[in-house]
Order: C-alpha cells, then sequence, then structure tokens
C-alpha cells in the first residue's frame, strides 16, 4: 500500500512545525499532505488536500476541533479523525465518540505513543483498502444482488416498455417498494482507467473488478441516505435513486462526486456520472434516463471524473418538446466535438452511402433524413432557423440542388460546422452570463453572513458541483476565495472612508465575530485593521 494523506490542524504553528519536522510520518505509513490552524481554515483546506487521516486539537479560536469532526463526519465520512486534547474530560471524550472520532489523545503528545496510534491507523485502511480491492468478494456480491430478471425489468423500465401498474407490481416483488411516491432519478456511470494500471491480466477479471469496486463505492455514500437500484447496460452502470421531499438534488449531487473521487484516488478509475432530472411519475423514469445519457456526452466539455447534471448544461426555457436524435454520431460531434469529428462522421457516413450503391429513391429518402436530421437538431437546442438557413432559401428547391452526393456532402459539413459554432457560443455566452450574474449577486449579498456557494446557487438555479467548476474555470479562483478577497477590499475601503469601530465593519463585511474579521483582515494584508487605520491616519 502507498502512503496515507494526513493533515494537521493545529492553533499554533510551533507545534504543526515541530510535529511536521520531528515525527517520522513514512515509517508510520503516512504523508503530511497540509496544514491548518483552525477548523473553518482546514474545512476550506479539505478539498485540495484530500487527507485519509486528520489530526486536529480540540481548543482552538473560530470553529473548535469537536466542531470540524462533526462536519468532517457530515461531508466526509471515510475521512478518519484523531483529536488530541489538554483537558482530561470525560465530556470532550463522550462528545469526540459522537463525531465519530477515532481516537482521542491527551497532551502533551508523545511521540512514539502517536506513532503507535498512526501505525493502528493505517493497518485498519489497508484492510479496508485490500477489502474494497478483493475481485472474489466484489464477484460474489455482483452475484447475489444483481439477479437477471432485474436487469431486464429496468431496462424495460427506463426504454419506456411497461405501464404504471405493471412497475408498481414489480418493484414490489424486487422488494423495492420504497421507490414508489418519490420522485425519481436516473444516473448514468461511465467507468474509465486512469494512468495507472491494475495488475490483473483476465480481461474478464478487469470488468467485474472496475464495476464491482464502483457498486462498492456507491453503497458506502448513499446506503442509509438514498434509496436506489442499480443495473447494467453494456459497460455502464445505472442507477435510479428515489428523492423524498426532504431530500435535494443538490445533495445528492454532492454524494455522487464523493463517489467519483473515492474511485479515483482508490482504484485509479474515471468515474463520470450523467445525472437526468427528477420526475414524480414512474413511467417518466424513461425521461430521466435519456437526459442522465445525453448528460454524459458534456464530459467532453466538463471534463472525466465528475457528476454532470443535464439541466445544468441544458437549461429548461433551451429545451423543446421534440426527443433527442439517439444513436447517432453525427449529432454527438456536433455538439461535442471538434471539426474534425464532424467531418470524420461525414465522411464515414458517405462511405457507407456508396458503398451501398443506393438506388435514387433511397438517396432522395437520405437527403431528407438529413434536412429532418438538422431541422430536428435546432429544435432541440433551440436555434433559430434562420440564422442557420438563409431566410431566402426554400426548403423544396434545397432539396432538389443536392442530387449530387458532393454537392450534398459539402452542404451538410458546411451547415453542421456553422450550428457547432452556434451551440458553441451559446454555451460560452450562458457560462459567462451565469459568472457575471453570480458576481452582481456577490456584489450584493457579500454583507450576509450566511452567504454559501449553496444559498448563491439557489439564486441562479444551478448546481453548487457546476457552479464551483465553471466559476474557477472562468475566473482562476474559488468561490471562498473570490468572497474573501471582495470582502476585504469592501473592509479597506470601509477603514479608510469610515471612522466606524472594527466590530461594526466586520458585520457590514459578513463576519459575525470580529475576531475572525481580524484573523483573516491580518492574512489577507498582512496587518490588523486597526493598525492598518492608523497607517493610514499617520500617512
Amino acid at each position: 500500500m502507498g502512503l496515507y494523506r494526513i493533515m494537521l490542524v493545529d492553533d499554533e504553528e510551533e507545534v504543526r512545525r515541530s510535529m511536521i519536522k520531528t515525527m517520522k510520518w513514512e515509517e508510520a505509513g503516512f504523508i503530511v499532505v497540509g496544514d491548518a490552524e483552525n477548523g473553518k481554515d482546514a474545512l476550506e483546506k479539505i478539498e485540495i488536500y484530500e487527507p485519509d487521516v486528520i489530526l486536529t486539537d480540540i481548543k482552538m479560536p473560530y470553529m473548535d476541533g469537536l466542531e470540524l469532526a462533526r462536519q468532517v463526519k457530515e461531508n466526509y465520512p471515510s475521512t478518519r479523525i484523531v483529536v488530541f486534547s489538554g483537558f482530561d474530560d470525560f465530556e470532550y471524550a463522550k462528545q469526540a465518540i459522537q463525531c465519530n472520532v477515532t481516537e482521542y489523545i491527551l497532551k502533551p503528545l508523545n511521540g512514539e505513543e502517536l506513532t503507535t496510534i498512526l501505525m493502528r491507523i493505517r493497518d485498519i485502511l489497508n484492510k479496508e483498502m485490500e477489502e474494497k480491492r478483493s475481485i472474489e468478494t466484489l464477484r460474489e456480491s455482483y452475484k447475489k444482488n444483481l439477479p437477471l430478471l432485474k436487469e431486464h425489468f429496468f431496462l424495460d423500465l427506463v426504454h419506456g416498455k411497461l405501464d404504471a401498474d405493471t412497475i408498481v407490481l414489480k418493484l414490489q416483488e424486487y422488494k423495492l417498494q420504497n421507490l414508489i411516491g418519490n420522485s425519481l432519478v436516473v444516473a448514468c456511470t461511465e467507468i474509465s482507467l486512469g494512468q495507472e494500471k491494475i495488475n490483473i491480466s483476465n480481461q474478464y477479471k478487469k470488468e467485474v473488478y472496475h464495476t464491482l469496486s464502483v457498486e462498492r463505492c456507491f453503497e458506502e455514500k448513499l446506503s442509509g441516505i438514498y434509496e436506489y437500484a442499480l443495473f447494467h447496460s453494456g459497460s455502464r452502470i445505472h442507477m435510479i435513486l428515489a428523492l423524498k421531499e426532504s431530500q435535494s438534488l443538490s445533495h445528492l449531487i454532492v454524494l455522487l462526486n464523493h463517489v467519483c473521487k473515492e474511485c479515483k484516488r482508490i482504484h485509479d478509475l474515471d468515474v463520470t456520472i450523467g445525472l437526468g432530472e427528477a420526475y414524480p411519475h414512474l413511467e417518466q423514469v424513461k425521461k430521466s434516463y435519456k437526459e442522465a445519457k445525453a448528460a454524459l456526452g458534456y464530459q467532453k466539455i466538463m471534463g472525466k471524473g465528475i457528476t454532470i447534471y443535464i439541466k445544468d448544461m441544458e437549461p429548461l426555457n433551451h429545451r423543446k418538446p421534440m426527443e433527442f436524435l439517439e444513436g447517432n454520431e453525427l449529432i454527438a460531434a456536433i455538439k461535442f466535438g471538434s471539426k474534425e469529428n464532424i467531418l470524420g462522421c461525414i465522411q464515414q457516413t458517405f462511405d457507407k452511402m456508396q458503398e451501398l450503391k443506393l438506388h435514387t429513391i433511397e438517396y432522395q429518402l437520405y437527403i431528407l433524413s438529413f434536412v429532418h436530421m438538422i431541422v430536428k437538431l435546432l429544435n432541440d437546442t433551440g436555434i433559430d432557423t434562420l440564422t442557420i438557413f438563409d431566410n431566402t432559401v426554400d426548403l423544396n428547391e434545397l432539396i432538389a440542388s443536392l442530387q449530387d452526393s458532393n454537392d450534398l456532402k459539402n452542404w451538410l459539413l458546411q451547415t453542421c460546422n456553422k450550428i457547432s459554432d452556434h451551440i458553441g457560443t451559446d454555451r460560452e455566452n450562458a457560462t459567462q452570463n451565469v459568472i457575471n450574474s453570480a458576481k452582481l449577486l456577490i456584489e450584493k449579498l457579500y454583507s450576509d453572513p450566511l452567504l454559501s456557494v449553496e444559498v448563491l446557487c439557489q439564486h441562479l438555479h444551478i448546481t453548487p458541483t457546476y457552479f464551483s467548476t465553471i466559476f474557477k474555470k472562468e475566473t482562476g479562483q474559488s468561490y471562498v476565495s473570490y468572497l474573501t478577497r471582495l470582502r476585504m477590499e469592501k473592509a479597506k475601503e470601509f477603514i479608510e472612508l469610515s471612522d466606524d469601530k472594527t466590530y461594526v465593519i466586520a458585520r457590514k463585511v459578513g463576519y459575525e465575530d470580529p475576531n475572525y474579521f481580524s484573523y483573516v483582515f491580518k492574512k489577507q494584508f498582512g496587518v490588523s485593521p486597526s493598525r492598518y487605520r492608523g497607517k493610514r491616519e499617520n500617512a
């Protein structure tokens, strides 16, 4: 096994530096990936460092170790917590147990004792890793939980072959009645290998290993929180999940993203999840399934190893009632691919046409099919036909002019490239509009101490995952960093232009705790607010 990642949290920098230097981390099976000076600082850094273990003090300003443990338990349940404290207090120990703390150690820290504890945690993590990587264990689980009849039922369900009464009967038969009466959403999963290759020679074993590894991750993250059912189609894993009224799609997306990260970290698998919309009726599962598959097509834009929600990529006001043209590689190339992809698909189609030696009537039917496909694509994407077809062109005349295969091929290539450019421009504009709207909202709401990425995304009607991805991509910084910088700049203006006390300015820029405000201000500008004001007055 490789080294596990550990993060140190203590408000005394000297303690952190001393521990980093004096402990023999690698001998215990760990590498220190980062440190933080309080619980709030640590929560902001967990996403960056992705530690397996957090070693934290209890008594710290702004957020203590127990509150940190509570939030880690809720949002990063697989991360281990080791708490150390100078207080031999039963109440602390009891609270630590409730927070799922792995170990509770009293100060002063003893190097040998800490090494022993870390080695014990390493052994536990090794055992868990081995269990997750056990092919035979996973194969037995696979045989036990995925009967063939269930697979057929789910495939019929998502392809719309069953009526509501039959669906209810089958769900009850398979003891999945908890899916009934809730909104249902479909997730489609695509698995691909990362850079490292696990040494399994047999191809079948590899496929079983990868599939069951991902299923185990789903089970660990979702069981007990969501009711769901897994099924397969080809090499893809699909899920039908029930959303109760109290459960949000945003929280589901957060957990699905944890699955993606876990699969990458443990198994070096790039797991991309396409998520459809949630619908209240059983017969509408078909819709969510189609949307989930369509969402996977956007991984060329968003990247692999994340959850892609269809509503983020194709907002409702741009959707049309016509169904998406399934199984057409040219459509996918226009929406997601490059000019080379489009040319390749068209060339392949025309090579096939030439090979078939089409009759004149069959060729004319191909022309009509291409024109129909283009018109449907424009309808699906909400593009005005007049921006693609010259409004002076009569479609009957156009079709009549395409009787030569070279003319048809050139027209199709030119039209597809034009649509592709239009979709790309619309997508860039939509992304920029979201970023601009977000900046305006942050400017308007920065003084609210409860302003978070979740609150912001409720205003924007998008998911936090999608927003965080595009915000960082467009601005080069995270939402938290952007908001903190804005608040500090506003604070600086208030100091320069008013005589307000520090605690008043703190409230004005969204900080309820004036001490924490001073801490962040000093971290940003190198001096405290009072000293900054003194420098300005003496300048």
